[in-house]
């Protein structure tokens, strides 16, 4: 299921950006889709306009929320959990070393 919606009024040259890619190309190591990853897209990315590029499908989700630049995620202290460290030595739902 896709998680947003993309704007096609972009500007010149950066479409590229908003390529939907294969499953088989990316894999999130089972983390969900996170809206407020650091390394999310702001929903005005790459605006020609200024109208919102991203949109999110989920209405409980703020389109301000995301491109936030806080820090990092909870999502995204498991998704580099499931990329760097033993599954065996991290607690998934405390994202705490165990």
């Amino acid at each position: 299921m896709c998680s947003i919606f993309c704007s096609l009024d972009l500007l010149s040259g950066l479409q590229d950006q908003f390529s939907k890619l294969r499953s088989t190309t990316v894999s999130s190591n089972g983390v969900p889709y996170d809206y407020y990853s650091i390394m999310h897209y702001s929903a005005y990315a790459f605006s020609r306009n200024g109208s919102p590029t991203i949109t999110p499908i989920d209405r409980g989700v703020s389109p301000r929320s995301l491109g936030q630049r806080e820090g990092l995620s909870n999502r995204d202290y498991q998704h580099v959990a499931s990329l760097y460290c033993n599954q065996s030595t991290w607690d998934s739902n405390s994202l705490s070393l165990i």
